[in-house]
Formats: structure tokens, sequence, C-alpha cells
């Protein structure tokens, strides 16, 4: 199920407290976001897209540093290992892999000594904290883009510094991909121009 967040036009927003307020609906779609929403976890590789990529290529387990292994071993458990890969992000070398549990598309990062660099799980908005749903239905329907922007995916992450909240959204003419913490704060925002087939931007619909 897909959230669609539309923009209001030809409306005049009342102001309160400085700071306009978009419509009612908007006030409401967080709730029916919360309730109902069900990000799509079934999308194979939906976890793999990552901007700050500088190398990757795939490599078995048996192939990684031993504890990188060992530790991407004792994750995953009794579950089959999809993909296995190694990556350079920052400069550092990354062991990472794919697997499902639960009907969750989850993916693993190590370093190669066995300490975790990330841990991603596909998930659903209405199970993050209150929040934290509210900031990223906020983040995906706000700014100047003309259209739709439709809710594709969201995913938690856990790092050795805590768990955080994303999600990812597409309008007619840009990618967005948000990232919150518990509280609703704002950790990260990309946006990513959709380009059709001769290399040009889409035009505002």
């Amino acid at each position: 199920m897909s959230l669609c967040l539309r923009k209001q036009n030809g409306s005049t927003n009342p102001r309160i407290g400085g700071k306009v307020v978009r419509s009612l609906a908007a006030v409401t779609l967080i709730g029916i976001a919360a309730a109902t929403m069900g990000c799509e976890a079934s999308r194979r590789g939906s976890l793999l897209a990552d901007p700050g990529i500088e190398e990757q290529r795939g490599m078995a387990l048996s192939e990684m540093p031993p504890r990188a292994e060992a530790a991407i071993r004792q994750a995953a458990g009794s579950e089959a290992i999809e993909q296995s890969l190694t990556l350079v992000r920052d400069g550092r070398p990354i062991f990472g892999a794919r697997f499902t549990r639960d009907g969750r598309d989850r993916r693993i990062e190590v370093e190669g000594d066995g300490s975790l660099v990330r841990s991603d799980v596909s998930g659903v908005l209405s199970e993050f904290p209150r929040d934290a749903q509210a900031a990223i239905v906020s983040q995906l329907g706000g700014g100047d883009d003309a259209g739709a922007m439709v809710m594709q995916r969201c995913w938690t992450r856990t790092t050795p510094g805590g768990v955080t909240y994303l999600a990812a959204g597409q309008s007619p003419t840009r990618k967005v991909e948000v990232e919150v913490n518990a509280k609703g704060g704002l950790i990260r925002k990309e946006f990513t121009p959709i380009v059709d087939r001769s290399g040009k931007r889409r035009s505002r619909v």
C-alpha cells in the first residue's frame, strides 16, 4: 500500500504563530499514515541503494575476514544468505549480507574485525515512534515539488550510535530519502532528480 501526499493548490493557508498550516487534510494525513500506512517491504534489493558507496562487488562469506564472516553468520542465524558483498564507503572496506527473517528484508554491514557498521530492517511506518512518523510524513509532503509524493518504502537502521527511522518517496520530478530519530529530529534528507531517457530532468506536472 502506498501513501500519496498531495500539495494543496489555490488555497489560502491560515497562519498560526507565524507558521503556515498547510491544511486540515495534511494534519489529518499524519494520523491516517500512523494508523494504516504499510511501506513496501518486499522489494528485493531496496536496502542496497546507497549513494555513499564508492565500490561494491559480490563476495562469498568464505572469502571475507573470519571475524566479519562470523558476525554475519551470527546475525543471520539459520536464515539463508540471499546476497553477500564487500563495499567501500568513506574509504573503509565493509562486508555485508542480505537475508530475510520474519518476512522482512534485512541487511547487515560489518568491518573486518566483525564490529557493526549498520543493520537495516525493512518496516512499516505505523510501527515507528509517533514523532518519527509525523516527521517523515511532514518531510515527504513538504517542499516545492509539484504533483504527488508517493512513499515507497520504510526501514529502521541500527548503528553503534543508536536507532534511526528512514523512508523513501518519489514524485513526478524527484526521489527523496529522509532519516529521522525517534523524537522526529531530522538527521538527513536527500533529493535525487528524476531524468527522462534523453537525460533531461523531468518537468513539474
